[in-house]
């Protein structure tokens, strides 16, 4: 979620930038917030309402520069292929 800012600014509703937004550059980066719940909690608390939808909003792009999603997309990919999918 805290990978991509343009999709939090939609979801949103806001123009802030991605430092006030809690999103770190580059999105690798995301994965060293050790709490993120606690920005996440922290907008909501600031628009007053929870943030719903996000996850479809998310860029694939984006999420390709995070190491876990990567491994994961890699890892499915392989897992997919041995089981006959192309």
């Amino acid at each position: 979620m805290l990978a991509d800012g343009d999709a939090l600014r939609a979801v949103l509703g806001v123009r802030w930038p991605d430092a006030e937004l809690g999103v770190p550059a580059p999105p690798r980066d995301v994965e060293r917030i050790v709490e993120p719940e606690v920005p996440v909690r922290e907008l909501t608390n600031r628009i007053g309402r929870p943030i719903d939808d996000f996850y479809e909003s998310v860029a694939l792009d984006v999420l390709r520069a995070v190491p876990s999603f990567a491994a994961a997309r890699s890892a499915t990919v392989a897992a997919l292929a041995d089981l006959g999918y192309r």
